[in-house]
């Protein structure tokens, strides 16, 4: 695998944002919250459930690299100064294609259904593929329309 393998997708080596989202769900007998299909364990969720009760459309962004696996490493999360706006917030997914269905245009990554029919990228994605996207999501938790696409 060289040198690269655990790089972030595009690369650069550089830890860069691989989710941004609003967060979906939050545990607090686990200290996770759930952002865009993946559970991200945290050292505490009060923070979080505190904004959340107060009626906040809460947005993180979550850096660090990408393992062959697709997980991420070296997570750095924080919170988005903006809260999120359905339709209107750039989202960031990554990780690996568990669906592709070429006729439609749209992929599964982390469960998350994306639409890649108004993309293009130097490379298509295949199943098993590790990809990074920023787009948009018309209805939390629903399709997240791809806007840009990187393929590993």
């Amino acid at each position: 695998k060289g040198k690269h393998s655990r790089n972030a997708i595009i690369g650069t080596g550089k830890d860069q944002v691989l989710i941004m989202g609003a967060v979906d769900k939050v545990d607090a007998a686990t200290n996770t919250i759930s952002v865009l299909g993946r559970n991200l364990k945290l050292p505490s969720v009060a923070r979080v459930e505190e904004s959340l009760a107060g009626g906040h459309q809460l947005m993180v962004a979550v850096s660090g690299r990408i393992s062959d696996s697709g997980t991420v490493e070296q997570m750095k999360l924080r919170f988005m100064p903006t809260g999120y706006v359905a339709g209107s917030s750039k989202v960031v997914v990554s990780g690996r294609v568990s669906d592709l269905d070429a006729n439609v245009g749209t992929m599964i990554v982390n469960g998350i259904t994306v639409d890649i029919s108004s993309t293009k990228s130097a490379k298509a994605p295949t199943a098993g593929s590790l990809v990074l996207l920023v787009g948009t999501q018309p209805i939390r938790q629903g399709v997240v329309l791809a806007e840009q696409l990187y393929v590993k």
